[in-house]
């Protein structure tokens, strides 16, 4: 996995999460070390953990808190393209690895929950199959 950032400078910074937990935070002893420029990002603001088949994230009980997708997490799963907000610092996580079927089983669940039937997401596993790739959960 990566987080890839724009550091205050105004370059890019791609930065491989190598080992769990994979802390976060303004402190030198955070495995990412953020700059004061960001302003609001806690000493160890929180961390990148690793779970059965994927990552999430926690709330290292920051001052400002963390978003996920636009939303105040305490703690949350983790997948490619989510967007990780720490104050004024945006993350975005690179994860190409293939999914595993405790976070695929999730998915669909999540996806029936927003009104997918069986039929759709068949359809979208059928479609994935054939192309050769790992089945997805189609998008409602």
């Amino acid at each position: 996995m990566q987080l890839v950032y724009t550091r205050p400078d105004g370059t890019e910074a791609v930065v491989p999460v190598e080992r769990c937990p994979f802390t976060i935070g303004r402190s030198p002893d955070a495995d990412l070390r953020l700059e004061n420029e960001f302003g609001g990002v806690s000493r160890l603001h929180c961390r990148i953990v690793e779970i059965e088949d994927g990552y999430g994230i926690e709330d290292l009980r920051s001052r400002n808190g963390t978003v996920v997708n636009g939303q105040v997490t305490p703690a949350c799963l983790l997948s490619d393209g989510d967007v990780i907000e720490l104050s004024l610092c945006r993350l975005v996580v690179r994860d190409r690895r293939a999914k595993g079927v405790q976070t695929i089983m999730m998915e669909v669940g999540q996806e029936m929950e927003q009104g997918a039937g069986y039929s759709t997401m068949l359809r979208g596993f059928v479609s994935e199959a054939s192309k050769g790739g790992k089945p997805k959960p189609p998008k409602a």
